[in-house]
């Protein structure tokens, strides 16, 4: 089953968690350097994102340098660098932003990230 769900992962997935990670490795070694060690919590939008980083199974681009790059991100996790996690759907701030939802939902998303009812 897992290598059945992971197929599904789109490469936008992918290069989100890349980049993420990418960002996230700048943002690490500077906190080290500041004397704040840390596991930063990442949170993929897919929970095939998850188990296809777990597993190391990639079946996105085949372009050389996005496949190393996802690699680095998944070794990261492996060793223990990061630390995944899935986010139901229900409790995934950022949908109102860029899904349709309906007005209750957005509403209450507003309401959690302290954002301000304007004519809703």
């Amino acid at each position: 089953m897992q290598k059945w769900t992971s197929k599904f992962v789109s490469n936008a997935d992918y290069n989100a968690f890349r980049l993420g990670c990418m960002r996230l490795t700048q943002i690490l070694h500077l906190l080290t350097k500041l004397g704040i060690p840390t596991i930063p919590e990442v949170c993929p939008n897919s929970h095939s994102v998850i188990t296809s980083i777990k597993n190391r199974i990639y079946r996105g681009s085949k372009v050389a340098h996005i496949v190393t790059r996802y690699y680095h991100a998944a070794d990261k996790a492996a060793d223990g660098e990061l630390h995944l996690s899935n986010v139901p759907t229900a409790e995934m701030l950022a949908d109102c932003n860029t899904k349709q939802l309906l007005k209750p939902t957005i509403v209450v998303q507003h309401a959690a990230m302290g954002m301000i009812r304007m004519g809703l």
